[in-house]
């Protein structure tokens, strides 16, 4: 339906065709577009909710060990994509509430370090995790990635 308002819109613009009257009333114009857009995301969360249901069911038997290039530097770890399975997520290199006083994070080079060690991961950096399905509450089960 969204394409048909947009043509019949352009159309109208272009002086191709007459706009229909439906189109000419502003506030039901809003109201058209305002349930297509509540439509368009409801859609969208709905392939999300699926594609991380179907994740969970395939992983949830099969938990492995696979390369990931890092993404993304954070304060407390960093955002992998796993070409194998096209999955990105997070690594947590600090726990939950902790300040990261370990890492050192440099936002201009997308870098982090453990000082006193040459231990440091960079964007674009090849790493080793683990992928499994954990359920740290009841019912809520998630894809984990750790590394290794």
């Amino acid at each position: 339906i969204a394409d048909v308002v947009v043509h019949r819109l352009l159309a109208a613009a272009l002086d191709i065709a007459k706009l229909p009257p439906v189109f000419q009333d502003g506030p039901q114009l809003t109201g058209i577009a305002d349930n297509l857009n509540y439509r368009h995301r409801n859609a969208q969360m709905a392939s999300r909710a699926s594609v991380e249901l179907h994740t969970l069911i395939y992983f949830r038997t099969r938990p492995v060990d696979t390369e990931a290039r890092i993404v993304k530097i954070k304060a407390n770890g960093f955002i992998v994509f796993v070409p194998k399975f096209g999955i990105e997520g997070p690594i947590y290199l600090t726990a939950k509430g902790d300040k990261g006083a370990d890492w050192v994070v440099d936002e201009v080079h997308q870098k982090v370090t453990k000082p006193g060690t040459n231990i440091s991961y960079a964007v674009l950096q090849s790493v080793m995790i683990h992928m499994e399905v954990v359920e740290p509450q009841p019912h809520r089960p998630k894809l984990q990635l750790t590394l290794i």
